[in-house]
């Protein structure tokens, strides 16, 4: 008696918890006074046709960890750089790949990438890449900023900041 007693308990709290909610399935119930209910989809003459020109990726990618690198443009170029320091320049109209570069070296030797075990993440390029001035410049995990030219990807300088740099390298006067 006492275990039918809890499970009607049970039941009714279940029920009340539902609210009216529970009670939707039911076809005399009225739909349209939902203030939940989600609103109908009406159509549209779309005003913009966008159209892909061209795409391509960038090195190996993003690494093991959520990391969003946003491109950065100088003129007619857009320069990429994957989480491992493998840095692009692409011609920004046509997609064409003037030159790549690669900042920093993979620390992982080639026995270490046969062990299955081995989770060492070896990306270090962060906050994406900025450019401006003449330069591709990019922030690492190791507290560096490091500059390339944009014209043929060779380093200009690298110099230590005191932390990593977590935001796109500005450039400027």
């Amino acid at each position: 008696m006492r275990l039918h007693r809890n499970l009607c308990a049970l039941v009714g709290a279940a029920l009340l918890a539902s609210g009216c909610s529970w009670f939707s399935w039911l076809p005399w119930v009225d739909k349209k006074d939902d203030p939940d209910a989600p609103a109908e989809l009406t159509s549209y003459k779309a005003e913009v046709k966008i159209d892909k020109i061209w795409g391509g990726s960038v090195g190996q990618g993003l690494g093991k960890q959520f990391v969003r690198l946003p491109p950065g443009v100088l003129a007619d170029r857009v320069f990429a750089a994957d989480a491992y320091g493998y840095v692009e320049a692409r011609d920004r109209f046509k997609g064409k790949k003037l030159w790549s570069a690669r900042i920093g070296q993979d620390d992982k030797g080639f026995f270490s990438s046969l062990n299955p075990l081995d989770r060492r993440d070896t990306s270090f390029v962060t906050g994406g890449v900025g450019a401006g001035e003449g330069l591709v410049v990019m922030g690492t995990t190791h507290a560096e900023v490091i500059a390339l030219s944009a014209a043929d990807g060779s380093e200009k300088w690298r110099v230590a900041v005191s932390s990593e740099v977590l935001s796109a390298a500005a450039t400027g006067e």
